[in-house]
């Protein structure tokens, strides 16, 4: 009887442990997935404002050409800062000619020699390759010194050919900041990762240039097994 008044008491113990044991663990997923779902959102929100950029773009640069949107320097770049003004998630609107060099910017007016310096070949490497919306990896600009998502479109002429680009500097910062409340009391990490494993935004460390994950990651694994969402351990 001795025997039976503590193991009986020990197996409740046991059962009650391994049901809270598990029950953290749902908890945990829920809030992951709650957490997930928020920051999901919040990215989509900021890339919509910035399809509406580009739009915009198109619809005041349209019938222009290269030349005329030098001549119009001064009221595009007016126009782009308002774009800016408006949406505090970027730095910087650029209308780009077909060779990747600057013509007009929200950032500078009249715009500087070094905007077109032999250092922004790395920017040129992170534009659109095809008519898409193309989200390039972290950059650091030189001439400011800050880091950027460079976000290209291609623009196109009257007749719909190719005539430049447009390019949005959106801040990593605009991220990260909507992570920290959400990571606020948790052990929890967040990231914006490109389908490549390039890192372009995360919390609590911030995001630097050049990190990508390896194709061998539990992360990259699942994206390409599961690009539609998933869960791994």
């Amino acid at each position: 009887m001795l025997a039976a008044s503590v193991v009986f008491p020990l197996l409740v113990f046991c059962y009650a442990s391994w049901v809270n044991y598990h029950a953290a663990f749902d908890r945990a997923d829920e809030r992951i997935k709650q957490a997930l779902d928020l920051s999901a959102e919040q990215a989509l929100r900021v890339f919509r404002s910035i399809g509406v950029t580009f739009d915009s773009v198109e619809q005041i640069t349209r019938g222009r050409t290269e030349q005329t949107i030098h001549t119009a320097e001064a009221e595009l770049s007016e126009r782009l800062k308002q774009f800016v003004n408006a949406l505090p998630d970027i730095g910087s609107v650029w209308i780009l000619n077909a060779q990747g060099d600057a013509i007009v910017s929200s950032l500078f007016f009249p715009l500087p020699p070094a905007a077109n310096g032999p250092e922004r070949a790395y920017l040129k490497g992170q534009l659109a390759r095809d008519p898409e919306l193309h989200i390039g990896e972290v950059q650091r600009i030189q001439m400011t010194g800050a880091l950027i998502i460079p976000v290209s479109k291609w623009r196109t002429d009257s007749s719909g050919t190719f005539s430049g680009f447009t390019e949005i500097s959106v801040w990593p910062q605009a991220f990260e900041r909507f992570y920290q409340p959400l990571a606020e009391r948790t052990s929890a990490s967040f990231a914006l990762i490109r389908e490549d494993g390039a890192i372009l935004a995360r919390y609590p460390v911030p995001a630097v240039t050049g990190i990508k994950l390896d194709a061998s990651t539990g992360f990259r694994q699942l994206v390409a097994r599961s690009p539609e969402g998933g869960e791994y351990t």
